[in-house]
């Protein structure tokens, strides 16, 4: 029943689109190349086009019609700027990852961006749409107040891959596009009232604007091991070495650059970073004991994580120095659960520890999350 209302809902779609098409006003204005045109030519090609065919997982033969009807009917994923504030714009990405019929989510369907922003009235109108329907892959959507940068791909045919970066507006008007994916850290930072798109990847920082324009960059080579802005988007970090030797802070402007010789460095533990502190340092955890790292590289001792084998025998050190497993987040809130040895965790519950990495105000857990209670994990 499904099936069939699919195919009356198509070929009504099809009927209205071929009077658009005849019908249309010598008047009427549309722009060569845009979809109208491109609709219309598949259209006049096959009148009596076929249903998309299900056993085709990538839709690369399915026609404009079909891919564009699959985006009507997908849930949008909304790109939100990190300021939070209601009145800014919302982009929302319609593609491919989505149950098709056919089981498989990776399929190059399309891809469509609406744009929503406040009017001058106040209220939540349509500001911007951006489409395209030889790519249906999104790896990635960094939002701003005003911009979003994403990146896609997508497979035209059997031998036609595709890739694209773009920065868009809050109009849908494409203000950058490089063709290859730009992978890597970015974050969109406020300087002299104007958006800007900071980005990271494994031997380079570089301050674009949004219509694409390097501002400054700065290029180190060899290998990184993190990388990672605060959460107030002041600051940006990078290691040099995948030992950690060497660690780099960078402000908004060229000059602000911090290069120090990582603590630590030759001490064999597990190590990880935290992220920034609200002053602006690196935190540093070395196996328990996490320390504030100053721009000049000097520890202090901040903390130290606590071990539960005396309340919980079934938890041990998986190797010496090692109590826990770890978060990777980057982030002003850290989670911690600790593993147990023993197959069937659900009867030996893990604790968990979480804890702000500027104050160190803590939480423990002893049933995975469920109650949480205050716990001191400050260093005295």
């Amino acid at each position: 029943m499904g099936l069939i209302f699919s195919v009356i809902v198509s070929r009504a779609f099809t009927i209205l689109s071929l009077a658009c098409c005849v019908l249309a006003p010598p008047t009427s204005k549309v722009r060569h190349g845009s979809f109208e045109t491109r609709l219309c030519a598949e259209e006049g090609k096959n009148s009596q086009r076929p249903p998309p065919d299900p056993s085709d997982p990538y839709c690369s033969g399915w026609s404009l019609h079909d891919r564009t009807a699959f985006l009507d009917r997908q849930r949008g994923e909304v790109a939100r700027g990190g300021s939070g504030d209601p009145s800014k714009a919302d982009f929302v990405f319609y593609y491919s990852h989505a149950k098709h019929g056919h089981g498989l989510p990776d399929g190059c369907c399309g891809m469509r961006l609406l744009v929503f922003s406040k009017d001058a009235h106040g209220h939540r109108v349509q500001s911007g749409r951006w489409e395209r329907l030889d790519v249906g892959n999104l790896y990635e959507s960094v939002a701003g107040d005003h911009h979003c940068f994403f990146l896609v791909s997508g497979d035209d045919d059997e031998s036609h891959f595709v890739a694209a970066s773009y920065i868009v507006d809050d109009k849908g008007q494409v203000t950058f596009q490089s063709d290859r994916l730009e992978f890597g850290e970015s974050a969109w930072i406020q300087k002299d009232g104007q958006e800007f798109l900071w980005w990271m990847d494994s031997n380079s920082i570089v301050l674009r604007a949004a219509d694409g324009r390097v501002v400054w960059s700065h290029h180190e080579p060899g290998e990184y091991y993190g990388s990672f802005f605060s959460e107030d988007r002041r600051y940006a970090f990078r290691t040099l070495r995948e030992s950690t030797q060497s660690g780099m802070i960078y402000g908004h402007d060229p000059s602000d650059v911090w290069t120090f010789k990582f603590p630590f460095a030759d001490e064999i533990a597990q190590k990880g970073l935290l992220g920034f502190n609200d002053r602006g340092e690196v935190i540093l955890r070395v196996d328990r004991r996490i320390y504030r790292v100053s721009r000049d590289g000097t520890p202090r001792l901040a903390a130290v994580l606590p071990i539960y084998k005396g309340r919980h025998r079934s938890i041990e050190t998986m190797r010496p120095g090692i109590h826990f497993d770890m978060d990777q987040y980057q982030g002003p809130i850290h989670t911690y659960e600790y593993a147990t040895n023993v197959a069937r965790t659900y009867d030996h519950p893990r604790p968990m520890l979480r804890f702000n990495i500027s104050t160190f105000e803590a939480q423990e857990s002893m049933d995975e999350g469920k109650h949480w209670r205050p716990v001191s994990i400050e260093a005295h």
